[in-house]
């Protein structure tokens, strides 16, 4: 699996958040597993039960994410990757290397179980460097192209709702 040592390790966090879930409000898991996996399906229910919402990487393979998990779960939000070049609608921006202005990012797993698709592109992030990219920009900013750059914004946002709908 990407991003996690293995199934039992994920599911072991899973059931540490659903023990924990009046403390944890929202997950977010930026891994992928081309595979179903019905424990971790088990251990996702129960948090869900719990009333905790996941946020999931929809993938990075260019592929069908129905296939892989967790992003293939029911009562997650998977999030796939766009392109926005310009930070408007209309595709009026410039193409990237990943594609054009707010079409689908190469890189990312598109399908029925995306429920949302977000900015994926050319993100500041904080850190140095890491195994997804080496590129930095005038600022010093690592530059990072995938999924899990964008996932933490979307993983705010979910708590932003859920403090809106539950107060």
């Amino acid at each position: 699996m990407k991003g996690c040592s293995s199934i039992s390790s994920l599911i072991s966090a899973i059931d540490y958040v659903t023990a924990n879930a009046g403390e944890v409000e929202v997950v977010n898991l930026s891994l992928d597993c081309h595979c179903t996996s019905s424990e971790l399906n088990t251990a996702i229910n129960a948090a869900v039960n719990a009333d905790v919402t996941f946020v999931v990487a929809a993938g990075n393979d260019d592929k069908d994410a129905s296939s892989f998990s967790p992003a293939n779960h029911p009562n997650v939000i998977a999030v796939s990757a766009i392109v926005d070049t310009d930070a408007k609608c209309g595709a009026s921006g410039v193409s990237s290397n990943y594609g054009k202005d707010d079409l689908l990012a190469s890189f990312s797993n598109y399908g029925n179980v995306v429920d949302i698709a977000a900015s994926g592109v050319s993100i500041n992030s904080t850190y140095k460097s890491n195994s997804f990219t080496t590129r930095w920009n005038k600022y010093g900013y690592t530059i990072c192209n995938w999924i899990c750059c964008i996932l933490p914004f979307i993983t705010s946002k979910c708590v932003s709702f859920r403090r809106i709908k539950y107060n």
